[in-house]
């Protein structure tokens, strides 16, 4: 049976991912086991030449280079050494059960549910007096949906907030992370759980500002990182090449993560002018200036599409 989730990453074909695997795990034993006969026919050929091969007279024993046999044996070496690491990393990774239609109908509950309840936005929670407020929607060009925007004010007040006690969360579920993007605020730390059934390996990219690896854990642990420096990180997995987040980190707590349609609000502003921007993963990044009055709610659209991505 070919179970399916499907997800906004994709959907996989579980019984595909196991079969595949296995049959690469099965290849490289195979491989394993030829070179082994090759040797064992290399070092008879080379101890004992009178006993396997006749006329004896016309086979003297030699180095094995010496010998097609012994020249096969040499390059068969190299290909295991080329090779091996790939196989061991292979069964070291995890082994991936395949899903009943009633596991595979659960996890997608699971992630569906997790979808909905996860906080993606991560802020310490400010009051102002007199203060307004910044709303709008983002249009996506050449994309599936105008979600996971995220829409901040570059500077208010200096910067200077309290990070936020409470952890943020990304969880790894049915080979996805939920959520795809979420925002926090500078210090802020996110717990990083396995809820899936196999094992993953969180990790971000040497290039970003925050790198780090979690290394492989399994199901039911816990890792957590803390993240003090305002960029955009992306996460990648090293078991699972499909599985992607961001993570974008900012300098104060007025932020905002649209929804499939789109839209944003920014409450508590302080009067003032400020630098509005709009950033996505996969499309060009678009800043504007918008003045908020007291007890006023002040109107921004953005429309976004591909091109030269500024980074934060």
């Amino acid at each position: 049976m070919n179970s399916q989730i499907t997800s906004e990453e994709g959907t996989f074909t579980i019984s595909k991912i196991v079969n595949r695997r296995r049959a690469l795990y099965l290849s490289g034993w195979s491989f394993i086991g030829a070179f082994l006969s090759s040797v064992v026919g290399a070092s008879i050929r080379f101890f004992f030449p009178r006993i396997i091969y006749e006329p004896h007279t016309r086979h003297k024993a030699g180095y094995p280079f010496k010998y097609t046999l012994g020249i096969i044996c040499f390059f068969m070496i190299i290909l295991l050494l080329a090779s091996f690491s790939c196989i061991s990393n292979l069964v070291a990774k995890e082994e991936i059960k395949t899903l009943t239609e009633e596991q595979a109908k659960e996890a997608q509950k699971k992630l569906e549910g997790a979808q909905k309840s996860l906080k993606r936005e991560m802020r310490t929670e400010v009051k102002v007096e007199d203060g307004g407020a910044i709303e709008g929607v983002v249009k996506c060009i050449n994309v599936k949906s105008s979600e996971n925007v995220v829409v901040y004010i570059e500077e208010v007040g200096g910067n200077k907030y309290a990070a936020p006690l409470e952890h943020g969360v990304i969880d790894q579920l049915n080979l996805t992370y939920v959520p795809h993007v979420i925002a926090v605020q500078k210090g802020t730390t996110i717990d990083f759980p396995n809820s899936d059934l196999v094992r993953h390996n969180v990790f971000s990219p040497p290039e970003c500002c925050k790198q780090f690896n979690l290394g492989t854990y399994n199901a039911s642990v816990v890792k957590t990182v803390t993240f003090d420096e305002s960029c955009e990180i992306p996460l990648l997995c090293n078991v699972h090449a499909e599985m992607s987040a961001f993570i974008v980190v900012l300098d104060n707590p007025y932020f905002s993560v649209t929804g499939r349609d789109g839209v944003f609000k920014i409450e508590n502003v302080p009067p003032g002018t400020y630098k509005l921007t709009a950033w996505h993963e996969k499309l060009m990044t678009i800043t504007k200036d918008v003045t908020v009055k007291s007890g006023k709610t002040a109107s921004v659209g953005f429309f976004l599409k591909k091109g030269l991505r500024s980074g934060r």
